[in-house]
């Protein structure tokens, strides 16, 4: 079952809800995380079992395309627009993986990692980003990540990697 975390309000228009919501430049979208039970906000029952993999992109089209790839492969995505977002909600202690954009708004997914890890046992992550930084890469070796994704990348290269975690079934 997946349980309800809240809504993500996002600024922006390219994912507008209602004509208050593109009035005003915001929008909110529900993020849900599955294996934990309960309902939606309408009281329907969701679907369980799936593995989770929460991701963290700022980028809209890059969001929709990881999570479409993600669903495809038979895991459950859920999907925030920033750090703090995530910070915000919940994070459930059965992720399965956590893959990160590296260069976010605020703080950056390294920074996130480090946080997440100081609260909760560590959890293996993949770091994604549009710069291949040598300095980013030797950050993403510290950090004990499964890969370092540079996009465009195959949507396969991230499917095996998140695939490599779950056969692992381990933490870092």
């Amino acid at each position: 079952m997946r349980r309800w975390l809240g809504t993500i309000a996002l600024k922006g228009n390219e994912l507008p809800q209602g004509p208050i919501a593109r009035a005003h430049g915001w929008a909110e979208y529900p993020c849900m995380c599955a294996g934990r039970g309960g309902e939606d906000p309408r009281g329907e029952p969701m679907p369980s079992g799936l593995p989770l993999v929460i991701v963290v992109e700022d980028d809209a089209d890059m969001s929709r395309a990881v999570e479409s790839v993600l669903n495809a492969a038979g895991f459950d995505a859920a999907m925030f627009p920033s750090a703090e977002a995530l910070l915000e909600a919940e994070v459930p202690a059965d992720t399965a993986c956590l893959v990160l954009d590296v260069h976010l708004p605020g703080m950056t997914g390294f920074e996130l990692y480090d946080r997440l890890t100081a609260t909760h046992p560590p959890c293996p992550v993949i770091f994604m980003t549009a710069y291949d930084e040598p300095a980013a890469g030797a950050r993403s070796v510290e950090a004990r990540a499964v890969a370092y994704l540079i996009k465009p990348f195959a949507g396969k290269r991230l499917i095996e990697c998140v695939r490599r975690v779950i056969r692992a079934g381990t933490r870092n």
